[in-house]
């Protein structure tokens, strides 16, 4: 069964649109400009859909957190 297409302004298509743009993102910025707060989750839905996600991860004053991105992974 083929997959549906993303609804135009969906969280996903939002994300699938920024990324492709070039964008890389955390969960604190998919919050602030997507209102996106379960970020991992419209990943997975991303790559259940076939999309290469690139994962860095990264630190910040002793904060660990993943930055996605469709770019090559660090």
């Amino acid at each position: 069964m083929p997959l549906k297409p993303l609804k135009r302004n969906s969280q996903c298509a939002r994300l699938l649109e920024y990324l492709q743009a070039g964008g890389s993102v955390t969960s604190f910025e998919a919050y602030a400009k997507f209102g996106i707060t379960q970020l991992a989750a419209r990943i997975t839905e991303l790559e259940g859909r076939g999309v290469v996600i690139a994962r860095a991860g990264e630190e910040n004053n002793g904060a660990r957190y993943v930055r996605y991105s469709m770019g090559v992974e660090a």
